[in-house]
């Protein structure tokens, strides 16, 4: 068993901590996460409180990003 202040076990090729206790999926396509991922948030609810949390797998990320990330850059008219 490992106590909250001993040191864990990192995955040398992306420094991601392993745990047995959590097994994250990503919320779009279901792969457990292997490597860090994203979280993604929903407005609040009227009463300011609660937020829903997405984990996202760098893949799906990539994809939802690509939806609300403007093509180019807007043109602001500075030269």
């Amino acid at each position: 068993m490992q106590y909250p202040n001993e040191p864990r076990e990192r995955d040398r090729s992306n420094g991601f901590v392993r745990s047995d206790m959590l097994k994250l999926k990503c919320d779009k396509c279901g792969r457990e996460l292997s490597q860090p991922g994203a979280l993604l948030f929903s407005p609040p609810t009227t009463d300011g409180w609660l937020v829903e949390k997405y984990h996202l797998c760098p893949d799906c990320w990539s994809v939802t990003i690509a939806l609300v990330r403007p093509a180019k850059p807007p043109d602001r008219g500075e030269q």
